[in-house]
């Protein structure tokens, strides 16, 4: 039976098949990007919180350039669905033997990372789903990165989420100059960087 999807499902389908077109040499595809895991442990779905989990999959090029949009959707809706409770539980048993047996400062956030060189990152949350969250008791959620080599923007920061106001999250970031002259670059091209505002580095 053929699995219902989402809007949501559709868009990543349609990106899952540009990136493909873009990049045809690797052999396999490999999916990865978090997803709200509230679903499992019965939490309401208008907070937000540390309460994600990392969904990974991965396709065979052959397979993966004969499917349509719609098939790549069900796709994605497959792996959302395999996503389970005991997924979550493992992640974080996998983060508690790092603190416990590698001496890892509790401030280090570690992610099972799937590895390959053929990846696509993206995200089951969207704007206007951001725009109608809140954060409970919640007053300040903060990610911390470690230092990651890369050709990224940002391929090493940290970042804070604050609490809403008047309806529009607050995310702050701390970078280089280097990275804070290339976001201001990209503002007027890119709907993905809305305001810089003043940061400090």
């Amino acid at each position: 039976m053929e699995l219902p999807v989402s809007t949501n499902d559709i868009i990543n389908g349609f990106l899952l098949k540009f990136y493909f077109n873009q990049n045809k040499h690797s052999q396999w595809v490999y999916i990865y990007y978090p997803m709200n895991v509230r679903r499992n442990f019965d939490i309401p779905f208008n907070f937000i919180g540390n309460c994600y989990g990392y969904v990974s999959g991965k396709l065979s090029s052959e397979k993966f350039g004969k499917c349509t949009i719609q098939e790549l959707a069900v796709e994605n809706k497959r792996i959302l669905d395999e996503y389970t409770e005991r997924d979550t539980i493992k992640e974080h048993e996998w983060a508690e033997y790092w603190y416990k047996n590698r001496k890892i400062p509790p401030w280090f956030v570690f992610h099972n990372w799937l590895f390959g060189k053929t990846k696509v990152y993206t995200t089951n949350l969207y704007n206007k789903e951001i725009m109608t969250m809140h954060f409970g008791d919640a007053k300040v959620i903060h990610v911390i990165r470690r230092y990651m080599r890369g050709s990224s923007i940002c391929p090493s920061f940290d970042s804070a989420i604050l609490p809403s106001s008047n309806g529009i999250v607050t995310i702050t970031i701390s970078l280089t100059k280097r990275q804070l002259e290339k976001l201001n670059s990209l503002a007027e091209k890119s709907t993905l960087v809305d305001r810089i505002g003043e940061l400090k580095y």
